[in-house]
C-alpha cells in the first residue's frame, strides 16, 4: 500500500478551484418561489415559472480555473498516471456540471436537459419496475384501495411478479422532532466521531444538506421527522458521507475525500443501504426515482407536468399514513426537486439526478446479497464500487 500523498498540489488547487455541486449554484428566486407557493397550493395554477439566483460571475470565474487546472494535468509528466486521470475524469465531469449551470442561467432548458442526462443517465423501465414493486407490496399488505391510474402503472410497468428489493415497514414512532431538536441529536453524532464541524438551520435548503466546503451540515427549515429517523439520516450523512469524507484525506489520494467522478451512485446507493438497515420506513430514493419517471415521459411517452407529479407524491405519502400536512409539504419539496434546473413547465425536461438515490441502492444491495469482496473497502473514501476505472484506481494505490 502506498503510504505517501500523490495529489496534495492538485488537490489543494481543486478545493480552491473546482470543489463544488452542481445543486450549490442552483439556487430559488425565493421571492418569486413564495409567491407561485401559494398560488400553486391554493389550486391556482398547476404549472411553475421557476427562476434562478445563479452567481454568474462566480460560475464564470470557477470555469476558468478549473480549465486551468486540467491543463496543469494533462502536461504534468511525474505524478503516477493512475493519479492523473483521476484527476483528468474529475475535471472534465466538473466543467459538464458547470456547463449545465450555465444553460440554467441562460434558459436554455434543452441544453440543461442533455448535461442532465450525461451526467445522471435517464431512467429505465426495468429500474422503474422494481420500484413499482415496492410500492405494489406495500399497498397489497394494507390492503389499501388504489386509484384507476395506479392500477396502471403497476401493469405498465412491473413485467413480472417477483421479490421486491424490500419491504416498507413504517416507523410507529408518532411523535415528531423539531428542527432544532434533529440538530441536536446532528451535534451530539459529530462530537461522539470528533468532528468538528457545523450543524445549521437554512431557508433555502430542500433537503439535509453536507457542504464540505463550509464544513457544514445544513437542516432545512421547518424540517421534522421522529428520532428513529433522525438516527437513520445521521448514519446516512455522517456514518457514510462523513466518514468516507475523513477516509479519503487519511488516503495516499486526497481525491478521494470529495470524490471520484461519477462516485454519487455509489455514495448515495451505500447511504441509503445504511440509512434503511435503521429506518425500514425509509424508502431510499423511490419515490424521487418514480418522480423523474414520471415526468420524464418514460410513462406512456406522456411527461407529468408538475402538478401531476405533486399529486402523486402527495397521494404515495397517504398510503405511507403521513397527515394531510406532512404529505403537503413533502411532496411539495419532491417535486421541486424533480423539476430543479427546468422552468418548471412542460415541455423543459426534468433534472434527473435524483435517479441516482435508488438505482445506486439497487446496485449497493446486489454488492452485500453476492458477498463481494469489495463490501471490505467501501468507506476508504468517495468512489463508486461498481466502477471498474475506480476500482482499478483503488487496486493501484494498494487499497
Amino acid at each position: 500500500m502506498i503510504t505517501e500523498v500523490l495529489d496534495r498540489d492538485w488537490f489543494n488547487a481543486y478545493l480552491d478551484s473546482c470543489a463544488f455541486d452542481d445543486i450549490n449554484f442552483i439556487k430559488f428566486n425565493q421571492t418569486d418561489l413564495a409567491k407561485q407557493k401559494d398560488l400553486f397550493l391554493a389550486g391556482k395554477l398547476d404549472e411553475l415559472n421557476l427562476t434562478y439566483d445563479i452567481n454568474e460571475t462566480l460560475l464564470k470565474a470557477t470555469k476558468e480555473k478549473a480549465l486551468q487546472l486540467l491543463e496543469v494535468v494533462n502536461l504534468d509528466k511525474e505524478k503516477p498516471p493512475i493519479v492523473r486521470e483521476a484527476y483528468q475524469l474529475k475535471l472534465e465531469e466538473q466543467l459538464s456540471k458547470l456547463a449545465l449551470v450555465d444553460a440554467i442561467a441562460r434558459r436554455d432548458f434543452t441544453q440543461v436537459q442533455k448535461k442532465s442526462v450525461e451526467l445522471y443517465g435517464l431512467p429505465d423501465k426495468q429500474t422503474a419496475g422494481e420500484a413499482l414493486l415496492i410500492v405494489k407490496a406495500m399497498v397489497d399488505s394494507k390492503q389499501l384501495k388504489l386509484s384507476q391510474e395506479w392500477s396502471q402503472l403497476f401493469v405498465y410497468f412491473i413485467e413480472e411478479e417477483k421479490e421486491p428489493a424490500f419491504y416498507y415497514q413504517k416507523n410507529k414512532e408518532s411523535e415528531y422532532l423539531t428542527t432544532e431538536e434533529i440538530v441536536e441529536m446532528f451535534e451530539s453524532a459529530l462530537r461522539k466521531r470528533g468532528i468538528s464541524w457545523r450543524v445549521e438551520i437554512s431557508r433555502t435548503a430542500l433537503v439535509v444538506n453536507v457542504n464540505y466546503q463550509d464544513k457544514t451540515i445544513y437542516i432545512p427549515a421547518g424540517r421534522k421527522m421522529s428520532k428513529v429517523a433522525a438516527g437513520a439520516l445521521i448514519e446516512h450523512e455522517i456514518g457514510i458521507h462523513l466518514v468516507r469524507y475523513c477516509n479519503g484525506l487519511r488516503s495516499p489520494l486526497l481525491l478521494l475525500s470529495v470524490g471520484l467522478n461519477g462516485y454519487l451512485k455509489g455514495e448515495e446507493g451505500l447511504a441509503s443501504y445504511r440509512q434503511f438497515s435503521i429506518d425500514k420506513g425509509n424508502l431510499p430514493g423511490v419515490i424521487n426515482y418514480l418522480g423523474v419517471v414520471l415526468a420524464s415521459g418514460l410513462y406512456r411517452n406522456q411527461p407529468w407536468n408538475f402538478r401531476q407529479v405533486f399529486d402523486f407524491i402527495k397521494e404515495y405519502l397517504s398510503f405511507l399514513g403521513f397527515s394531510e400536512e406532512y404529505a403537503e409539504r413533502e411532496a411539495w419539496l419532491r417535486a421541486l426537486r424533480t423539476f430543479r434546473g427546468s422552468v418548471g413547465r412542460l415541455p423543459t425536461g426534468v433534472f434527473t439526478r435524483d435517479l441516482i438515490y435508488f438505482k445506486g441502492y439497487l446496485e449497493i444491495k446486489d454488492l452485500y446479497i453476492k458477498q463481494s469482496l469489495e463490501i471490505e473497502r467501501l468507506l476508504v473514501g468517495k468512489y463508486d464500487p461498481n466502477n471498474e476505472k475506480h476500482k482499478s484506481i483503488l487496486d493501484g494505490l494498494g487499497l
